[in-house]
């Protein structure tokens, strides 16, 4: 009786999950040809109701870095900006609550998509990294996000690439003696 009663409520709440996705997402056509988004009283703010229920779970990001090296699963420092001396470049997340989902580093250059690396997340807490070699003429900003199975951006985090060149040398004072 009571595995009846559970699977029962579990079929509801996946049967109100699939009806809400439905009603969301599904255009229907007026009479004048365009398109309008039937929704029944059912918004998003329903769905992100519904969706726990039936054991989704968002996932959070407990710690987001750039890195020069990662060393036993952990980094070795945090960085916001290297130059083109130093160009191989790790993104390190922890992450928490997103066992049995998919989590997604995407890597940016200057607000274009660069690369997509998807890892599968088989822990409560899994640590997970990336790297990449930057080009040195793709300086400028380099962004990696953290993305859950939902398409959902969790965290978003920047690095600064210049041009070692360009980089100039703090002034030293002039030494010497005055007569």
């Amino acid at each position: 009786m009571i595995r009846f009663t559970i699977g029962l409520i579990l079929t509801l709440c996946c049967t109100a999950l699939l009806a809400a996705q439905d009603t969301i997402a599904d255009p229907q056509n007026t009479s004048d040809g365009s398109a309008a988004v039937a929704t029944d009283g059912g918004d998003r703010a329903a769905l992100s109701q519904i969706a726990p229920a039936v054991g989704f779970s968002h996932g959070d990001v407990a710690r987001a870095v750039f890195t020069s090296d990662i060393v036993g699963r952990e980094p070795t420092d945090d960085i916001s900006q290297i130059d083109t001396t130093h160009n191989q470049v790790y993104f390190f997340s922890e992450l928490l609550g997103m066992s049995g989902h998919t989590a997604i580093h995407r890597w940016e250059h200057d607000g274009k998509v660069v690369a997509e690396v998807k890892f599968d997340v088989a822990g409560p807490r899994w640590r997970v990294w990336s790297s990449k070699l930057l080009p040195v003429e793709q300086t400028g900003t380099w962004t990696v996000s953290v993305i859950n199975t939902a398409g959902e951006v969790l965290t978003t985090t920047e690095l600064q690439f210049s041009d070692a060149s360009a980089v100039t040398a703090p002034a030293v004072p002039a030494t010497g003696s005055a007569q």
